[in-house]
């Protein structure tokens, strides 16, 4: 073995950790070695090294050989095929040829780089990278860092590139490819015997799921699907790889994923961080998927990719205003539990929240370079430069559901898992997850267990559908509501006013198909502007404003209930109970009697209360657990006496202490005229 020089044994000696020895010496290959294809000069490889000042990074002193083991002062020969460049770092202020690279000068570990001045291989990169944003690959000059990542990343399709063109003739080849088979193989020799022994054996600790830190920019190249879940994520997120650059005690990692901004579905950055560790570690996922993938051929990948094509789907639906039902924890700590109806409306949030929309990517990363070749065989070849038509990922900018009716499978991949949604239990926004948002159940018999005028209901009934563009028949409205307003934009809403004492069903009516929550309107112009159905319930009539009142459209008063509207609600509950749960438990005859009994009726209980004290005795009937012959257990009369004993007591203490019942001083007030209905009749 030939020993090594002065320049070998420094270089050795400060190289980064990690890093690829000094490159060994590669020889010029003769035309005839790669095929019978002309050449003016044969391919060579320049080793060039450089000494920088460590600060102002000026240049002090360059040197040029053919062979990692010389130096020789200023380069003689033609143009190389590449250059290695060695760069060492200095404290000295200027250049001093008698220290030449002594190690007492040298302060820092060299940096090696590869400068490409071969047109054939600049024109093959062009060609076959579709997506590397770290790489410059528009300058004259190809300059590529060590560990020369896009090149190991693309080794296979040099490779490839480089046969398909040896027996291509002269005259059918573009004058910048006709030197592409000698000059790709010298490539490929010297990165053969520098680097692609180490990223082989990386590859194959990858197939078996492992990786090492030194190493870990071998399974994250660019364009890359992977499946991650950071420490501060409870799921896993598909992301694309954007780029991966190494620090002295972590790597940072770039990528992307889609999301919404309350405008466009787009691109939106990631950065994380790979800290530095020994031996073997677990790695995430790799997938290389065609952004063009079909669906099927992404399932069959990996069955966790099947989840998140369909909840990817579910977001791109829910980027539509609508009510969802979602039951299950917050994506956000402390993880609350929610269950409950919840409002799908990211435009309104981010309108509310303008910092918290993400920052969307642009175009600045996406593959921009073009032939600007004109030889006939170019001119000859449509889109020389293009392996396929159009720029990889150039279709994941400014998505929106107005224009783009559906999503492509890997578009669906890369959506986010969690979602802001508004809960109206909590009356707060909250990160919850996609896989646990349902369409909502509503119970369509709610109106018809309302007790209330049935020409009240009918009205109610009319309104509603009308809003929605819906016939007495169900069938749809082809026409746009009408509005009386003059004024575009006002009126086109429709307001309902339920006032009355608490408990005769005004938030019940509201409840039949729509979400009822307590707000308080600050502006009587959001009333007039308002385009929905909107139901505001009172016990206080008496306490709005006249201007507020003649923003309403239908005003609805519920009066108290008689004795017969009593038993109905009663009757309602019952038959609830028999509904849900008739197979288990069961009201004896004395309970119902009970319940159509004087003591009962003169309780004047209102319908809240009523389902209080029937949800009170189903809970004490349990408790007993006493069971019929059936195994059913028995509701019976001293279940629902001990719960009227309670409230009589209780109700007539207030009644004392307030010198009054609840009407009386509601009255007394100005809040409400309970007896308004009472007085009508006797008129």
């Amino acid at each position: 073995m030939t020993p090594k020089t002065n320049l070998e044994k420094q270089a050795a000696m400060m190289k980064p950790e990690g890093a690829t020895p000094l490159p060994k010496a590669i020889h010029s290959l003769s035309p005839e070695s790669c095929g019978d294809v002309p050449s003016k000069k044969p391919p060579r490889v320049r080793y060039r090294t450089d000494l920088r000042h460590r600060d102002s990074k000026k240049l002090l002193t360059r040197m040029f050989s053919d062979s990692p083991g010389s130096l020789q002062g200023e380069d003689q020969g033609d143009e190389p095929t590449f250059d290695l460049v060695t760069t060492y770092y200095t404290a000295v202020q200027a250049p001093q040829p008698d220290l030449g690279l002594q190690a007492n000068v040298l302060l820092e570990s060299p940096t090696y780089q590869l400068n490409i001045y071969s047109p054939a291989i600049i024109h093959a990169l062009r060609s076959i990278v579709e997506y590397y944003p770290a790489q410059d690959l528009t300058a004259e000059v190809l300059e590529i860092q060590w560990p020369y990542s896009i090149l190991a990343h693309h080794y296979d399709e040099l490779s490839a590139y480089r046969d398909g063109h040896k027996d291509k003739s002269p005259e059918t080849v573009c004058r910048r490819k006709r030197n592409t088979v000698e000059d790709l193989a010298l490539l490929l020799e010297f990165l053969d015997e520098n680097i692609m022994k180490e990223v082989r054996a990386e590859q194959e600790r990858n197939r078996r799921g492992a990786y090492t830190w030194e190493h870990a920019w071998v399974m994250h190249r660019p364009g890359a699907t992977m499946l991650v879940k950071s420490r501060e994520e409870t799921d896993f997120a598909i992301r694309v790889v954007r780029s991966i650059e190494r620090g002295p005690h972590a790597w940072t990692l770039r990528s992307w994923s889609l999301d919404y901004d309350g405008i466009h579905l787009g691109r939106t950055e990631t950065v994380s961080t790979v800290p530095r560790f020994g031996g073997e570690g677990g790695m995430g996922k790799i997938f290389f998927i065609d952004e063009n993938a079909e669906e099927d051929e992404i399932k069959s990948l990996d069955e966790e990719l099947q989840h998140h094509l369909e909840e990817g789907k579910k977001f791109w639906n829910l980027m539509h205003k609508q009510c969802q039902y979602y039951k299950g924890e917050s994506a956000q700590f402390p993880f609350n539990e929610m269950d409950g109806l919840v409002m799908s409306d990211l435009k309104t949030y981010y309108e509310q929240e303008p910092d918290k929309a993400p920052d969307l990517l642009g175009h600045d990363d996406l593959r921009n370079w073009t032939s600007n070749c004109d030889c006939l065989a170019c001119r000859n070849q449509h889109s020389d430069l293009r392996v396929k038509d159009g720029v990889m990922f150039d279709e994941y900018q400014k998505l929106t559901i107005e224009v783009n009716s559906r999503l492509t499978p890997h578009q669906y991949l890369v959506c986010p898992r969690v979602i802001k949604a508004y809960v109206f239990r909590t009356r707060r926004w909250e990160p919850l997850h996609i896989r646990h948002f349902r369409k909502p159940q509503w119970n369509q018999d709610l109106m018809n267990s309302l007790v209330m005028d049935e020409g009240k209901k009918t009205t109610l009934k009319a309104l509603s559908k009308s809003y929605a563009r819906l016939n007495k028949r169900d069938e749809r409205l082809e026409q746009d509501l009408w509005s009386a307003d003059f004024v575009k934009g006002k009126g086109a809403g429709l307001v309902f006013l339920l006032h009355g004492r608490p408990g005769v069903g005004k938030t019940c009516t509201a409840a039949v198909r729509l979400i009822v929550f307590c707000m308080w309107i600050g502006f009587l112009r959001a009333l007039e502007s308002y385009d929905g159905i909107l139901f505001l319930t009172t016990n206080r009539v008496g306490s709005f404003d006249d201007a507020f009142i003649s923003r309403v459209h239908i005003q609805i008063y519920y009066p108290d209930f008689d004795d017969d509207q009593r038993k109905q609600v009663w009757k309602t509950f019952m038959d609830k109970l028999s509904k849900e749960r008739g197979s288990t438990m069961r009201l004896n005859i004395d309970a119902k009697e009970y319940i159509a009994s004087k003591p009962v009726a003169e309780l004047k209980w209102n319908g809240r209360e009523i389902r209080n004290a029937f949800q009170t005795a189903v809970a004490l009937a349990e408790y007993d657990n006493e069971k019929d012959e059936e195994g059913r257990v028995l509701i019976t009369d001293s279940h629902f006496k001990a719960v009227t004993e309670l409230s009589r007591d209780f109700k007539n203490y207030l009644h004392e202490l307030k010198k009054g019942d609840e009407s009386k001083r509601a009255e007394r007030r100005m809040e409400r005229l309970d007896t308004y209905g009472t007085l009508v009749k006797g008129k």
